[in-house]
């Protein structure tokens, strides 16, 4: 017997927007997954306001444009990150890696000569979960956009606390000051897609894309599945 096919009897796959049982293949029902309406525009890397066609920055401090893919707040979203994250809920990296495409197609922007860069965990987080979401979601986004993925580009050397714990923005970027190395050779004069799976105060992305800029790095869009 197919051991998906087996797994699939005993562990029935739900939606993970409204819990109905659904088979093998989409982490959504048809009905929520009709409701989740992608983004069409940039954003500014620091108040995360609309960036209208043409316009190319809002606040010039930010090191990043950023990019998100949907509304972590509107239907099924945030039950979709915390169902990858928490409860390793694969699949969904798949699903998420669709819909930032749909996104990434909507834009009016080339990433011919981009690499995507997936946000690293800390050693320590890495083996708690066992996996880094981003990763997964950057390997299957990867072949959808035919933008490759850079290795190694970018190390979290400072385990620190979740920021889902923490509140306010300062004591967020507090949190992950120096918490990522970039390696100059492999990041230097290159545009990168530096991507994570949400995107809340954009404390996290500001520090890993500090770090890329001050190793050289050109242009740098934060991406992200869900922008909070």
């Amino acid at each position: 017997m197919d051991l998906d096919f087996f797994l699939e009897f005993i562990f029935p796959n739900r939606c993970a927007g409204c819990g109905a049982l659904i088979g093998q293949g989409p982490a959504l029902c048809a009905k929520c997954a009709s409701a989740l309406q992608t983004f069409d525009s940039l954003f500014c890397g620091r108040c995360m306001a609309r960036l209208p066609e043409g316009k190319k920055i809002c606040h010039s401090g930010s090191p990043f444009i950023l990019g998100a893919a949907i509304n972590y707040h509107l239907g099924a979203a945030g039950n979709l990150i915390r169902e990858l994250k928490f409860k390793r809920n694969k699949k969904i990296a798949k699903f998420l890696a669709d819909l930032l495409a749909s996104y990434l197609k909507k834009l009016p922007l080339a990433f011919a000569d981009y690499e995507i860069l997936a946000v690293p965990l800390s050693a320590t987080r890495q083996r708690e979960r066992g996996f880094n979401q981003a990763e997964l979601i950057a390997e299957e986004l990867s072949p959808l956009v035919s933008v490759p993925i850079l290795q190694g580009g970018l190390t979290r050397t400072k385990h620190s606390t979740p920021q889902s714990e923490i509140r306010g923005r300062k004591d967020r970027l507090r949190n992950v000051a120096g918490a990522f190395s970039a390696d100059t050779e492999l990041v230097s004069g290159k545009n990168i897609i530096l991507l994570d799976d949400v995107i809340t105060s954009g404390a996290t992305m500001f520090e890993a894309a500090r770090a890329l800029k001050s190793a050289g790095a050109e242009r740098i869009i934060g991406l992200a599945a869900a922008k909070a």
